[in-house]
């Protein structure tokens, strides 16, 4: 796989959303020149995604019919990245430097000081289209534009209506536009969002971006700086279609999973329903029959239409016989079953057909009574929630099959099992679903509407009133529309779980009602949807109150005391990047902020978030001194991996008494940001990525550090009978002393506290704790390490750790997933004697030229050994790593462990 800024950067990045596909050419067999003999075959589809050239519109002085029927001299057009955004191709042009590097993006210029125009711009492309025969008909298709839009072929404008709204998918009838003797030229005036907002520093700046059906977060946020173009382009996909007379539309895939159900059984019948949407594009009227067929079953119906009609079609239910069922991840398998639906003419051709990927699954949730807090229920078992909140993988939408494939591979690994599509952002795309559909990752999805933009509360940096910001947006009409059109796009994606009307603020009342009452009712019934992510359909607090957060850095007991929302859909904290990234964004500045307040400006507009809690622990400094930069990345990891595994095990520890579920903000940036992350814009985990692992496991043994009791967590639906756990204190010089063992069994679906441990026995200031749970036959099924300190001091003694000495070997194993790189680690020290090897971080490196290799996929990392211990860590790397690289080379570097380069064997 390409780099991650190969991906961004490369001209032809574009072209890896498809993979396997370049310009396709349509064949058409057998087809007849008279109708009554036609013979249809479905084609391939045409992705209209290279050749296209853009110009600013104020500088041509041809209108779009003119363009689209001249010979367009392209030399004084600039080569356009589609799918793309205006500032995509300035950028991919060399117009302006990286906008994630420094103070880069202020050298940009926002739309709010150039004007609409400077970002208004004209898409031009030609192609070639086969010769079709009778009765074929060719559809245009454009998933996102952004903002508005006029859209010309061949001299002929093709929309009648001007496109506006960013998430309305278009697709236009261009049979009789198309030439298939000759070239087709087609050419999309795009203009921005209107108004496009002042990024005044404002949550969603001045607010006014609200107003149209677009993404918020382009006018600036906390976390991000503003995009300057609004992202106005062509920003999803472009390609043509080729259908027969009737077109199968929005087919709708709906599973009965009956009964409570465990993975791994044999299990009874579940059931589909089906239906879809058909059209007649012919001027003369069809019928004929409308097929689903699935796992060795089908079902059919007839079906007949008048000349343009629409109709949709209920098919008879389908019965699958031991059905391979879909669960979330952790929990069991994923597997998808392709349904397919084909239609065909009175004379048995076939016209049009589509493939669903289908979960077999059923999904449903209900509120607590007790805790008072929503539970979601996968085939009828309860799964607590162990989740986080996704914002758009890219700020400029540079969006691509295979990032999204590594991002969530990083989710899964990480023992996610919710992802929460944040309001401000797109609605994600189908590559977004399909890869969460893979590993078995619930979605929550967000539609377009933020209390920060649309009036939650009062804030002096927005424009309009909090009253008129209520209405937002203003275009009721198109909001709806583009909410039908998002929801029949995803129905299908076993990991959709439910749609969320606004991230904290519910839409307007006659929005909110038609969402509930009439929208999803008729077009998605199976699914909860709640007005907005604060809402009480999702939870009551005790004392009445709903909310999410806190936000910032917490002591690490926090967690287990104090009792936050039932199900919490964001509670964030700090993610500072490795310092290979601080490197690259900061290039030649080695500044740190100095732990009294001070920050540098850089930092500032990156978003950073200091380290220091509520009762002033620096949770950096408290490791040692800090002289540069290298240091307070490596400081700032250890205290990302302490404070996402505690978050996690504090809502372990209230697992079904007070909590049903968190989700933590925020997993990702859509740009080099100092803050909220597990792994960075290059695809580069930090710390806290293997802190959350950790506390996530679906079993997992835990230490609570309120109560001293050690815990045992096992979200699985079978208990773990005769398991048997051991905790051992190790003193910085080296010195064991058990601390407490049990065997017993643990109900599923749980959380035990087994027995407690005394830190005051160890004559220590600094001292560690290391827990394992074994099944009955011994193996491991979860293994926990701890660094504490005596209360009031920190961990400065860590500095006096002994050299350890380790034992690492590398070599490369075969995997489904691709090439693993599988590392032994061997404590080399005498049991009781010996120091802890401390902290040791693995890094995967290109041999060429030393860059981490990212994405890389590690089993486990940050990992420290007691004497005599052993341990084995798996690295994924993409199928094609090898391909186009040479073996990479494994860096290995600890607190107490120096740094070597280890040679990987094949």
């Amino acid at each position: 796989m390409s780099s991650p800024l190969q991906i961004f950067k490369n001209p032809t990045y574009h072209n890896l959303r498809f993979t396997g596909l370049t310009l396709v050419i349509l064949m058409l067999i057998g087809i007849s020149r008279t109708r009554a003999q036609v013979r249809f075959s479905v084609a391939d589809t045409l992705h209209l995604d290279s050749n296209w050239f853009v110009r600013r519109a104020d500088h041509i002085t041809a209108d779009g019919t003119q363009l689209t029927t001249r010979n367009i001299d392209t030399q004084n057009w600039l080569p356009a990245v589609v799918p793309g955004t205006v500032l995509t191709t300035l950028l991919h042009d060399n117009k302006y430097p990286d906008p994630n590097i420094g103070f880069n993006n202020k050298l940009i210029p926002d739309i709010a000081d150039s004007g609409a125009a400077f970002y208004t711009y004209w898409f031009y492309t030609t192609f070639k289209t086969p010769i079709r025969g009778n009765g074929i008909h060719t559809w245009l298709h454009f998933n996102g534009i952004n903002y508005s839009a006029q859209i010309f072929l061949n001299g002929k404008r093709i929309n009648t209506d001007t496109h506006k709204g960013m998430f309305l998918r278009e697709r236009y009838d261009v049979t009789s536009t198309l030439r298939s003797d000759t070239v087709n030229q087609l050419a999309v005036i795009v203009c921005p969002p209107n108004p496009p907002g002042v990024a005044n520093g404002g949550q969603a700046g001045d607010g006014v971006i609200g107003k149209s059906v677009t993404n918020q977060y382009v006018a600036g946020w906390d976390w991000m700086a503003p995009v300057r173009d609004r992202n106005t382009g062509i920003w999803d996909d472009v390609f043509l279609t080729e259908t027969g007379p009737v077109q199968i539309r929005d087919p709708f895939v709906r599973p009965e999973v009956p009964g409570v159900r465990k993975p791994g059984d044999d299990q009874t019948p579940a059931y589909l329903k089906t239906s879809t949407t058909l059209f007649n594009a012919d001027s003369v009227s069809q019928s004929g029959e409308v097929t689903v067929s699935v796992a060795g079953a089908s079902a059919d119906t007839a079906y007949t239409l008048g000349p343009g009609e629409q109709k949709s079609i209920v098919l008879p239910q389908v019965k699958i016989d031991h059905p391979r069922l879909w669960w979330t991840n952790g929990l069991g398998p994923h597997p998808l079953y392709p349904v397919r639906f084909s239609v065909t003419t009175s004379e048995s051709r076939l016209s049009d057909q589509a493939v669903v990927h289908a979960g077999i699954r059923e999904i449903t949730s209900e509120k607590d009574p007790v805790l008072k807090g929503r539970i979601f229920k996968v085939n009828g078992q309860p799964v607590f929630i162990r989740g986080g909140n996704w914002i758009t993988s890219d700020w400029m939408l540079r969006l691509s099959r295979d990032r999204y494939d590594a991002e969530i591979r990083y989710m899964a690994g990480m023992h996610l099992n919710m992802l929460r599509v944040w309001g401000g952002g797109i609605t994600e795309r189908p590559d977004f679903y399909r890869a969460c559909d893979r590993n078995g990752i619930l979605v929550m999805q967000d539609l377009w509407i933020t209390g920060d933009a649309d009036g939650a509360w009062h804030d002096r940096r927005k424009k309009d009133s909090r009253a008129r910001r209520r209405f937002y947006p203003d275009d009721h009409s198109l909001f709806l529309a583009s909410a039908i059109d998002q929801v029949k796009m995803l129905r299908n994606h076993p990991s959709l779980c439910f749609w969320d009307g606004g991230n904290e603020m519910a839409p307007p009342a006659d929005i909110r009602r038609a969402l509930q009452k009439r929208i999803m009712p008729r077009l998605d019934p199976d699914r909860l949807f709640v007005s907005h992510s604060t809402s009480q359909q999702l939870y009551t607090h005790p004392d009445s109150l709903v909310g999410d957060g806190p936000y910032g850095i917490q002591p690490i007991d926090t967690f287990f005391t104090h009792r936050s929302f039932p199900f919490n859909p964001e509670v964030g904290s700090v993610g500072l990047p490795v310092a290979e990234t601080l490197h690259k964004i900061f290039p030649g500045n080695d500044s740190i902020p100095d732990g009294r307040g001070f920050v540098p400006a850089v930092w500032r507009y990156h978003k950073y978030i200091p380290y220091v809690d509520a009762n002033g622990k620096d949770h950096i400094r408290s490791y040692g001194l800090v002289y540069n930069l290298d240091t307070f990345a490596r400081y700032a990891q250890i205290a990302n991996y302490n404070q996402y595994r505690a978050l996690f095990e504090g809502w372990n520890a209230h697992m079904w008494k007070w909590y049903t579920g968190v989700l933590i903000w925020k997993l990702q940036n859509p740009w080099t940001a100092l803050r909220g992350q597990f792994y960075d814009w290059y695809l580069n985990p930090d710390g806290g990525m293997y802190g959350l692992m950790k506390g996530a496991e679906p079993v997992h043994v835990q230490y609570d550090p309120v109560t001293k009791a050690v815990q045992v967590v096992n979200n699985k639906f079978n208990p773990i009978k005769n398991a048997v756990i051991h905790a051992t204190w190790y003193t910085l010089k080296g010195r064991v002393t058990p601390a407490g063992s049990r065997t017993l069994t643990i109900a599923s679906n749980q959380v035990d506290s087994v027995f407690a441990v005394n830190p005051q026995t160890i004559n220590s200031n600094v001292y560690f704790l290391r827990l394992t749970l074994r099944d009955q036959n011994r193996n491991l099924l979860a293994r926990n390490f701890y660094w504490l300190h005596k209360p009031g001091l920190d961990y400065i003694d860590l500095q006096e750790l002994r050299k350890a000495h380790v034992r690492v070997t590398a070599k490369i194993s075969p995997a489904e997933t691709g090439p693993q790189i599988v590392v032994t680690l061997q404590s080399r020290e005498r049991v009781d004697h010996g120091p802890v090897a401390f902290w040791i971080h693995l890094q995967l490196r290109n041999t060429e030229n030393d860059n981490r290799v990212a994405p890389a996929f590690y089993s486990d990392n940050y990992i420290s050994l007691v004497p005599g211990e052993k341990r084995m860590i798996r690295i994924g790397m993409d199928n094609g790593y090898l391909k186009t690289h040479k073996i990479p080379k494994l860096v290995v570097i600890g607190w107490n462990y120096p740094k070597k380069t280890i040679t990987i064997r094949q």
